[in-house]
């Protein structure tokens, strides 16, 4: 804690002190118990170096390279891993400037809550495509399903086309062959009718002629 007023009017606080009541602001104390004894852990009030910042740059780099994480569009895990980096950021940025450290805490909610807000977008989003597309799966599966019915459909009318023609050619051969039967048959009754025609004209010739004085 500062130092009490010793002057009239309101108190100004150090730049150690509101250093500290903001931190503890943005990272509030964590109370725990080990070995049978209470600790509170408060957050450093100390400065990174730029070696210390290197070393956790390159360290967030090698973790979202070991899981994996997407650039775009949303990511849970780039937004697990950065979310240290970004907390170490503000810690850094608000013991060199409290004022500045509380509007990138803004900053950091706002943008929090628009991720919020796109994470429900994507997820309503995602939520519609699944759907959108087990529908198309189930109007594919329906249409697979009527293509297989109409092609065995065919297949039986091909079939019943063929035996039909067959029997069509049957009849048309059966008849053909009655036809020159029938043909044949009638041409050797007449042939039979003209010869026995013959026959009686020359027997009734013959009969007159006798008949004659």
């Amino acid at each position: 804690m500062g130092p009490a007023c010793t002057t009239s009017g309101p108190c100004r606080l150090t730049k150690d002190d509101a250093v500290s009541q903001t931190l503890s602001k943005f990272f509030p104390p964590v109370r725990y118990k080990e070995m049978g004894t209470k600790w509170v852990k408060y957050v450093s009030t100390k400065q990174a170096t730029p070696i210390e910042m290197t070393h956790v740059k390159q360290e967030v780099d090698r973790i979202l390279k070991v899981r994996c994480s997407r650039k775009a569009p949303l990511c849970v895990i780039r937004e697990d891993v950065l979310s240290d980096l970004i907390r170490e950021i503000l810690r850094q940025v608000t013991i060199d400037c409290p004022e500045q450290g509380l509007l990138l805490r803004r900053v950091l909610d706002h943008n929090e809550m628009e991720f919020n807000a796109y994470e429900t977008l994507l997820r309503f989003t995602d939520a519609f495509v699944g759907r959108k597309w087990a529908e198309w799966q189930h109007w594919k599966a329906d249409r697979t399903r009527q293509i297989h019915e109409l092609e065995d459909t065919k297949r039986i009318l091909e079939f019943q086309a063929a035996e039909l023609k067959h029997k069509v050619d049957q009849l048309e051969k059966k008849n053909q062959e009655m036809k020159i039967k029938w043909d044949a048959a009638r041409m050797e009754e007449i042939k039979y009718y003209k010869k026995t025609g013959e026959h009686l004209r020359n027997v009734y010739s013959h009969l007159v002629g006798r008949s004659e004085p």
